[in-house]
């Protein structure tokens, strides 16, 4: 039940494939407490009526809808303090989701994939985000429109298929893990709580890192390296641990850093994934 004097939360869900199956399935019910309707909108035939029905059968005290249409400008329509959960299956749909969403509605979202380069050495990611504020909108935009720029659009198959490494066996676990912390987010927004780090990376290793994100303008190594540490300087992490990712953006270009601090309170930086346009846009994205 929606706290006494608050009404409850409704959800728009956009994006009702296997990512958003995953999402319902994996709720907390506490989080659904804050709920009154969860509205499923996906524009292929049958998929927003089935997940309406998933959502009706685990949360009966939900109102369960489901439209078929697209719905990337979706939250021009919603109230102004309407959840939007994202499981769309491409970054220019993530991005038109980025884009459109209103001042005081609160957006949910996930990504994940495969950098660049041979198949075999590709690495894997995850993103995920909330966002309730103009800046976490401002930094998910750039980085969506830089990914725009590199990524190729494709679903879950082309990842999984035609020999790639990101196989359905390891594809899982990474979703199922940014899956876990999109819903943590869901229930801080639901439950109004404060969100902790309200963007997040995951790498192959399925460890999360806080994300910032910041644009840049050349390509100089050793420039980024400190620019990136710069980014952090505000910030009061546990000694001897990386302390967040940060990623730079700039025209067809995304280097993403590792910000470590040092026993000795010394920071330092570490490129950990380097994506371009001129490889081929080879990397793939996916819910």
């Amino acid at each position: 039940m929606a706290q006494r004097g608050q009404r409850g939360k409704a959800v728009a869900h956009v994006g009702n494939n296997r990512g958003g199956h995953t999402v319902v399935e994996m709720v907390p019910a506490t989080a659904a407490n804050g709920v009154t309707t969860w509205e499923c909108i996906d524009p292929k035939p049958g998929r927003a009526a089935a997940l309406a029905r998933v959502v009706g059968e685990r949360f009966p005290g939900i109102r369960s809808l489901a439209r078929e249409v697209d719905g990337r400008d979706v939250p021009r329509r919603l109230a102004e303090d309407a959840v939007i959960v994202s499981t769309v299956d491409t970054v220019h749909a993530t991005l038109d989701l980025i884009a459109s969403r209103q001042s005081g509605q609160s957006l949910v979202f996930q990504l994940l994939g495969r950098g660049t380069g041979p198949a075999m050495a590709a690495p894997q990611l995850g993103i995920a985000g909330a966002i309730t504020d103009g800046r976490t909108q401002a930094e998910a935009r750039l980085l969506f429109e830089g990914l725009a720029t590199i990524a190729a659009d494709a679903s879950s198959r082309v990842l999984t298929h035609g020999g790639s490494p990101v196989t359905a066996a390891l594809l899982q676990p990474m979703r199922r893990v940014t899956t876990r912390q999109s819903l943590s987010y869901f229930a801080d927004v639901v439950e109004r709580r404060t969100t902790d780090w309200p963007l997040s990376f995951f790498t192959s290793s399925s460890h999360r890192f806080p994300l910032v994100v910041r644009p840049w303008s050349t390509d100089v190594f050793s420039a980024e390296k400190a620019y990136a540490v710069e980014a952090l300087d505000a910030l009061v992490p546990h000694r001897g641990s990386v302390v967040a990712a940060v990623a730079l953006v700039s025209i067809e270009m995304i280097d993403i850093f590792f910000v470590h601090q040092s026993r000795t309170d010394r920071r330092y930086a570490d490129r950990v994934l380097s994506l371009r346009a001129e490889q081929g846009r080879d990397a793939n994205f996916t819910d």
